[in-house]
Parts: C-alpha cells; structure tokens; sequence
C-alpha cells in the first residue's frame, strides 16, 4: 500500500530518495499549531518513524490555528492526537510519544534519537538550545516560527552557523543563560 499512499511523490522524488524518506527517523519538539502541521505533513510525504515530545493538550482558544483541534479533541495530549492522525494517513508509521516536555537536560538524548530535528515547541529558549547542540552532535535541525503574519522557516546543518548566531541570541548560551 505504501507505494499508493505516495505515488504522486514520485517524479519528485525518487524511488531511492523516496525510501530515504520512509525510513528517516524525525524528532519532533511540540505538537501545536507549527508542530502539528508539520508531523501531519511529514506523514504525507510518507516518512514512517517519529519521536514526539508535547505537554500540552488541545483547548478552545487552539481551534483557530491548530491542525487537529476539534471539539472532540479538546482536553486531550496534542502530541497523541497527533500521532493517531498521522496513523490514520499510513497505519505504518512509528512513533514513540512523549505526552510531555523535553527537559533541558535531555535534549541530547532526544538529538540522538533522530536523523533530523524539528523544535517546534512554544518555548523559544529550549528550541535555541536545542538547534545549537545539533550543531555539536553532527545532526540537522528544522525551525518554524510565526513571525506576524507570516513565518519563517530556518534549516540548520552540521557545521554551519549556530541557530544562536542566526537568530541574534547569546552565542551558544546554556539554556539556563537563555531562559
């Protein structure tokens, strides 16, 4: 079933970079309103292996921005009710659901979990510490964020600049110095 789940990827993608794709593994930091977005889309492309980290759970004000709010979600972890849509679009994807925050001190652990790392969580010290050890550990980090009515989209690779730098913070700072 795969092949028909993703077949109009292919032209764009090859059948060798489409297999990349499926059996990439992506850690995800926040299931909200860019985090959701994200892991439902990622699951369209076809990519089967996931790692979810969310404390939080779907409330009223979530309805007008958040991808999987709905009346019958409210009150429930983003990040399970996320990882049930992404199953719904391909019953093969795997994820390990964390229904909790990352703690600082386990963001190189988590790092070490994925093949690429997307901090997408609401808090922007945790995601800035956590861009800039990817770039220590030899992994590259995805980071979206509202900016007024728009958003921007930053990738992050092993040796190039720090997501710090880029984005005028603290130069490689602790998350404790960030916070």
């Amino acid at each position: 079933m795969y092949e028909q789940y993703f077949e109009r990827n292919y032209g764009i993608l090859t059948p060798e970079e489409q297999e990349k794709v499926k059996n990439a593994k992506v850690v995800l930091i926040g299931c909200g309103g860019i985090g959701g977005i994200i892991a439902v889309a990622l699951a369209r492309t076809g990519l089967e292996h996931y790692v979810l980290y969310e404390h939080d759970t779907y409330q009223p004000s979530n309805m007008n921005r958040q991808i999987e709010c709905f009346t019958d979600t409210l009150g429930l972890n983003k990040a399970a009710v996320v990882y049930e849509a992404m199953h719904k679009i391909n019953p093969d994807i795997q994820a390990e659901v964390h229904q909790r925050a990352l703690k600082p001190d386990e963001i190189d652990s988590a790092v070490s979990m994925g093949d690429v790392i997307i901090p997408a969580a609401d808090e922007w010290p945790l995601s800035i510490h956590m861009i800039d050890r990817t770039i220590d550990l030899g992994k590259p980090a995805i980071m979206a964020y509202p900016v007024g009515a728009l958003a921007r989209v930053s990738t992050f690779l092993p040796g190039g600049p720090y997501g710090s730098e880029c984005l005028v913070m603290p130069y490689r700072a602790s998350y404790e110095d960030l916070k």
